[in-house]
């Protein structure tokens, strides 16, 4: 799996603990509706973009109380503006990625000004492309992500090496074309099947990759 010229990073839960925040926002959210949001089936959606994860929390009610809008607007009213912490071993191994000449990405469902405040810009100049909520028509588990990285990187979906921990993003790399290697931050191994390789720490990755 070492032929690999670029490695495509997810963002939340990823690169970023940010997880147990965004869910407990959309909870929140929910709650004021009456809707109830375990956390096992947020992790299991994660990876959806905003606009699409609240139709989807709505879709069961009989009497619509909110648009998916007006919903995703409270949930990132609620959120706020958080400075996220990044897992330990990211920067040492993006700085390892750029010695030897791997290009990198971002490829997330949030929003361009959400992945601002979400990364430190030490981090995130360490990227050679960041793709965001609004560059692509469909979200994980669709392709469309994966591919527009690899596009914009100039390789080919078999050249790279994409870092998930959401079962639907694990989806989307593998429908891409693209090697998959799955983090266990978020949900248990049994979820990440698809993955060519699971492991538990994302310093762990260079051994697939460099």
């Amino acid at each position: 799996m070492r032929d690999v010229r670029a490695v495509l990073f997810d963002l939340d839960g990823t690169l970023v603990k940010s997880i147990e925040l965004h869910y407990q926002a959309w909870a929140s959210a929910l709650m004021e509706l009456g809707i109830a949001l375990s956390y096992e089936r947020y992790t299991l959606l994660e990876g959806t973009r905003g606009i699409d994860l609240a139709s989807m929390f709505l879709s069961a009610q009989s009497e619509k109380k909110s648009s998916p809008e007006q919903l995703l607007h409270r949930k990132e009213e609620l959120m706020g503006s958080p400075n996220f912490l990044a897992y330990d071993g990211v920067e040492n191994l993006l700085l390892k990625l750029r010695a030897s000449g791997i290009k990198t990405a971002i490829v997330t469902a949030a929003l361009e000004r959400r992945v601002k405040t979400s990364v430190s810009t030490n981090i995130l100049n360490l990227f050679d492309v960041v793709v965001t909520a609004e560059k692509c028509s469909a979200s994980k588990p669709d392709p469309a992500p994966y591919l527009k990285a690899c596009e914009l990187l100039g390789i080919q979906p078999s050249q790279s090496m994409v870092v998930e921990n959401a079962p639907l993003g694990v989806a989307s790399a593998k429908a891409a074309g693209c090697k998959c290697v799955a983090l266990t931050t978020t949900v248990a191994r049994s979820a990440l099947g698809q993955a060519d390789v699971v492991v538990d720490h994302i310093s762990m990755v260079e051994d697939y990759v460099l």
